[in-house]
C-alpha cells in the first residue's frame, strides 16, 4: 500500500520570495547572534523556508493512503465549488508556539485572512464528509518562512514581532492545491499533484 504524506495548500506567488529575502536579510545579524537555553549558550540554528515551498496550508492530512487522492480532490471541487478568488495581505511577523521558546518565524495575514480561515473551513467539511479526521487544534493563517532547529529565545526580534501592521505583500488567491511532501535531510520537497481553481 503506497502512502502519501498530503497537505492542502496555496502557494506563495514569485513575488512573495523578494518580500521574505528582505525580512531574512534585516533578522539573519540577529539570529545568529548566540541564543542562552538554560546555562548553556548556542548558535540559533536556522533553517530558511526556500521560496518555492512557501504556501498558507489550509489543511495538513499527513501519511495517507495514495487512494484518498482522488477521492480528495473531488471533494475539494464540490465544496470549494463556490468559493470566488480574493486577494490577501501578507502582513506582520510572529512566531510559534511563543517568543520565549520559538520553533517557527512567520508571516500573518491582514486583508483576506478571513477569507482564507473561511476557505480552511470549507476545506474541514468537505474533507470531513467523505471520512477525513477533523484538525484538533484551531486554524490560524501564516505562511512558514523559517524554523529553529531548536527553541530559542526571540526577543531580538521585538521591534519585528510588535510591527503587526507591517504589510510586506498582497496578491491574488485563484487557486487551492493538493501537495504530497517528500521529506529529505535536506528539507522537504513539495509536489502539487491536483489543482483546484477558484471562481
Amino acid at each position: 500500500m503506497t502512502r502519501l504524506r498530503l497537505f492542502i495548500a496555496i502557494s506563495s506567488p514569485v513575488q512573495s520570495h523578494a518580500a521574505v529575502a528582505g525580512i531574512r536579510q534585516e533578522l539573519e545579524p540577529r539570529l545568529d547572534k548566540p541564543r542562552l537555553s538554560g546555562n548553556t549558550t548556542y548558535p540559533a540554528s536556522v533553517r530558511w523556508t526556500p521560496p518555492s515551498q512557501q504556501h498558507f496550508t489550509l489543511k495538513f492530512l499527513g501519511e495517507t493512503d495514495a487512494r484518498w487522492v482522488d477521492p480528495i480532490v473531488d471533494a475539494l471541487k464540490n465544496c470549494l465549488s463556490d468559493q470566488a478568488s480574493f486577494d490577501i495581505e501578507c502582513k506582520g511577523l510572529g512566531v510559534f508556539p511563543d517568543e520565549q521558546h520559538a520553533r517557527i518565524l512567520w508571516i500573518g495575514t491582514g486583508r483576506g485572512g478571513d477569507t482564507l480561515s473561511t476557505l480552511a473551513g470549507k476545506t474541514e467539511d468537505g474533507l470531513a464528509r467523505i471520512g477525513l479526521p477533523r484538525a484538533d487544534r484551531p486554524f490560524e493563517p501564516h505562511l512558514t518562512i523559517a524554523r529553529f532547529k531548536r527553541p530559542v529565545n526571540a526577543s531580538s526580534m521585538d521591534a519585528y514581532l510588535s510591527s503587526k501592521d507591517r504589510l510586506f505583500l498582497s496578491f491574488p488567491v485563484s487557486k487551492v492545491s493538493l501537495f504530497k511532501s517528500d521529506l529529505r535531510a535536506d528539507g522537504p520537497i513539495h509536489t502539487e499533484l491536483a489543482a483546484i481553481p477558484l471562481s
